[in-house]
């Protein structure tokens, strides 16, 4: 029994670490989603502010926690110099985010009749998957130097 359990943490940490890039943006995007979902929950029902708004208001809140994770811890990107570049970038993937995460809010919330909460969890990983891609290739992309 003992080899059996060996081999399948074995296993599992073999494919952990293949996927320690997808995990750590799962686990950087967690804890984006949950200040995200913190402040939309406080703005909305502690503070009354109507919830297209609040979603706006947590969306950007979010967009700090996960800019600094998604640079520095997931995607491992060392560059100072392009630290701008990659700011605007992500800036501008945001404020796209923001617009479709909007629409979508406004889309399930009036039309289908889901909970804002719910909603927004929905929307949140349908942009999750769009985000991966976008960081993955285009904004902290391994800059690869010839000798």
């Amino acid at each position: 029994m003992g080899c059996v359990r060996m081999a399948v943490m074995e296993t599992l940490t073999a494919i952990m670490f293949r996927h320690r890039e997808k995990l750590r943006f799962l686990t950087s995007g967690g804890i984006a989603f949950s200040v995200n979902i913190s402040f939309l929950y406080l703005l909305t029902d502690v503070l009354g502010v109507w919830y297209l708004f609040s979603s706006m208001l947590a969306s950007i809140s979010a967009f700090f926690v996960s800019f600094t994770m998604q640079k520095f811890w997931t995607f491992q990107s060392k560059d100072k110099k392009g630290v701008t570049k990659e700011l605007f970038l992500t800036l501008l993937l945001v404020l796209f985010n923001l617009c479709v995460n909007t629409v979508l809010m406004y889309l399930f919330v009036e039309y289908i009749h889901l909970h804002y909460i719910t909603a927004q969890i929905v929307a949140a990983i349908i942009l999750a998957i769009e985000t991966y891609f976008v960081y993955k290739h285009f904004i902290f992309k391994l800059k690869t130097t010839s000798n």
